[in-house]
């Protein structure tokens, strides 16, 4: 026993004198520099150079919310919330999520004592004598792991980061969830208005209908007049048939972004007027804070992050390999023919090292630092379309929020144009055809801003997906919804 824990001691300063091979940082700086974006951004600063995190981000584990846009309606929160609940992809990420949670749990326990119990009995009979005897044993055992100089260590590292991993694919699939409930949501508002318009382009056609034919009765109007309004009637009728068809349509893939089957009972409320009727600017702080926000926040980089740490913590398990692993053992056993059996105990360590390997250690170690590399190199490649994603849905939200202004210009134009068509047609100066391109004109600008509003909103949507955030604005809550406050 002496001699085997002087040998012991001796190997122990061996390998504390042999060169390092921990990795001192796994991460090399990566420097990612933006000189310059599109014209149309008004933030010309430059893009200070980032690097991957290689410290774990606590706001990994928190909970994020998705409901504090100045955009959100209560209506949109609740449907949100649902889609959080009841969505069955989320179920199934956080099924693996709390799996990959016991198996971190399960890793360390390699850590603890471990005491196990063994029985036996034996019976034996020799010929041709017939003797018969039998023996029995029993006994408990412990064995506890000391040390390994960082191989066992790291794993359990990397057995973390699986799980962190896992957490931030949760986090992915949460916002994914997000964001086709809003887009499925506006969507639906759209098909709603859509319909309300629709619905007054046919009682317009309607009305001028029974007016063309009262003129023509009393001889002021053609027969054409009539023939002609009855058509545009028709017309109108099926582009009424087909927007609500649409809508249907809307309200199913809703509640398919929510995850459950379509009841007929979704209720906007007066969302429409409070969304459509007075648009939200959305303030932020340009692309430089978008980039930074987006770096700190999109659940894809914080799971690439975390595969580089676990790269690095495997590099470090396998050249940890070289030093030696010790641990100690105890044992209390009784044993014999007869009762009371003797009994015995035992008290050991032991210590193994690898001498020679045929270069399978060296090899391995390679293929480790390869495996760093790229993980750091899948980083810099998602953060480039990071970047690009932020950029152009940045540049697309001020586009669609330009278009819902305009849109507000050209539908006050053709609503003043129909009042005076109609007026002129009513006292029997005005033309049909002056009437009906008048109609026309406003159905198309009453559509065109539906649309530019829907296409705002959802620009929005895609820009706090790029980020994985929502956006830093300045608003205040009333009535539901929240309304614009500049500071």
């Amino acid at each position: 026993m002496k001699k085997l824990c002087t040998l012991i001691y001796f190997l122990s300063i061996f390998s504390f004198v042999m060169p390092p091979v921990f990795a001192d940082n796994i991460v090399e700086d990566k420097q990612v520099v933006i000189t310059q974006v599109a014209e149309d951004v008004q933030d010309k600063e430059k893009i200070e150079a980032i690097k991957p995190n290689t410290e774990i981000n606590e706001k990994i584990f928190e909970q994020k919310e998705f409901t504090k846009s100045p955009y959100i309606t209560e209506e949109l929160r609740e449907y949100i919330d649902r889609a959080l609940k009841l969505n069955p992809t989320l179920k199934q990420r956080r099924a693996e999520t709390e799996e990959s949670f016991y198996q971190n749990k399960e890793s360390r326990t390699s850590l603890s004592p471990q005491v196990n119990f063994s029985a036996s009995y034996s019976q034996s009979m020799r010929q041709p004598s017939r003797d018969s005897t039998g023996s029995f044993s029993y006994g408990f055992s412990l064995r506890q792991y000391i040390t390994d100089f960082g191989k066992t260590s790291n794993l359990l590292k990397v057995s973390e980061e699986s799980y962190i991993s896992s957490i931030c694919s949760l986090r992915s699939a949460e916002e994914d969830v997000v964001y086709n409930v809003k887009d499925a949501y506006y969507r639906c508002i759209s098909a709603k208005c859509k319909v309300e318009v629709n619905q007054e382009s046919y009682d317009a056609y309607e009305k001028h209908l029974k007016e063309a034919k009262a003129y023509f009765e009393a001889g002021t109007k053609s027969k054409i007049e009539v023939t002609t309004a009855e058509v545009n009637l028709a017309n109108a009728e099926y582009s009424l048939t087909e927007s609500k068809n649409a809508y249907e349509l809307a309200l199913m893939k809703l509640a398919n972004a929510i995850g459950e089957i379509y009841r007929h009972d979704y209720d906007f409320g007066d969302d429409a007027d409070k969304l459509y009727k007075n648009v939200i600017p959305i303030l932020t702080e340009g692309i430089g804070e978008l980039l930074a926000t987006a770096k700190n926040e999109r659940p894809d980089l914080m799971r690439l992050e975390s595969r580089i740490r676990s790269a690095g913590y495997s590099l470090k398990s396998v050249r940890a390999e070289r030093t030696p692993s010790i641990s100690a053992s105890a044992g209390y056993n009784w044993s014999g023919q007869e009762y009371p059996p003797d009994h015995s105990w035992n008290v050991g360590a032991s210590m193994s090292m690898p001498i020679l390997d045929g270069g399978s250690l060296t090899y391995r170690i390679k293929q480790a630092e390869i495996r760093v590399e790229q993980a750091e190199a899948s980083y810099e490649t998602s953060w480039q379309n990071a970047i690009y994603e932020v950029q152009s849905a940045f540049l697309t939200m001020n586009d669609k929020y330009k278009n819902v202004e305009l849109t507000q210009k050209t539908l006050a134009q053709a609503e003043e144009n129909f009042y005076l068509a109609e007026s002129r047609y009513n006292v029997g100066v005005g033309s049909n055809l002056e009437f009906i391109d008048a109609q026309v004109s406003l159905f198309r600008a009453k559509i065109n801003r539906i649309n530019a509003i829907t296409d705002y909103y959802i620009a929005i949507a895609k820009l706090e997906k790029a980020i994985g955030s929502e956006l830093n604005t300045n608003y205040t809550k009333n009535d539901g919804v929240t309304d614009y406050e500049e500071k």
